[in-house]
């Protein structure tokens, strides 16, 4: 629990206070400030942030796991405006029903997984998105919270479906390991 003192923070843990000089924190705003007032320039020209939603149950390890919902937003690196977005549901092969705990997590309806398409289909479909819409030639990078999208389930579900993982997709910003590596703590 921080308290504002005069000209200083104090923080109380166990009945004990560190103090932290308000100079010493002032200085570490005015610097992430300024490291913010330098803008690099950008390298990508979008940013292509995914986010799947899977077979899942409370407690339980579903096997195979399978994306029922795949979500992209393209999104303009200079402008960080939403372009465009490729979104599908995904109708599961091996676990079709949803479990109560899924479909609470995801807010995802057994509706809306019968309805979908197979996951070979989206994922074509998705294959020519990239290609027409994002375009192969341009400066992309996925990002994702956290590395499982990319690193554990589209492998997973590619491997289902004798399908290669495309090399567009072995490169991704994990924003969880860039938010620690950026904000300062203290």
């Amino acid at each position: 629990r921080r308290v504002c003192g005069r000209g200083e923070y104090q923080y109380r843990k166990n009945k004990k206070a560190k103090r932290i000089p308000l100079r010493h924190f002032n200085s570490r705003i005015r610097l992430l400030q300024s490291r913010m007032a330098k803008r690099i320039p950008q390298q990508f020209e979008y940013f292509l942030v995914l986010d799947f939603e899977a077979t899942c149950d409370d407690g339980k390890k579903i096997h195979p796991q399978e994306i029922i919902e795949f979500p992209v937003l393209k999104v303009n690196a200079k402008t960080y405006e939403v372009d465009s977005q490729f979104h599908h549901f995904v109708k599961p092969k091996h676990n079709p029903k949803l479990t109560d705990f899924c479909m609470k997590l995801t807010t995802i309806t057994q509706e809306e997984v019968d309805a979908g398409k197979p996951f070979p289909v989206v994922f074509e479909e998705f294959d020519k998105w990239i290609q027409e819409d994002v375009g192969l030639n341009s400066k992309f990078l996925f990002v994702t919270c956290g590395d499982w999208d990319l690193k554990t389930m589209l492998p997973s579900q590619c491997d289902l479906e004798n399908y290669q993982v495309p090399v567009y997709c072995k490169t991704w910003l994990n924003i969880k390991k860039m938010t620690v590596a950026t904000l300062p703590t203290f």
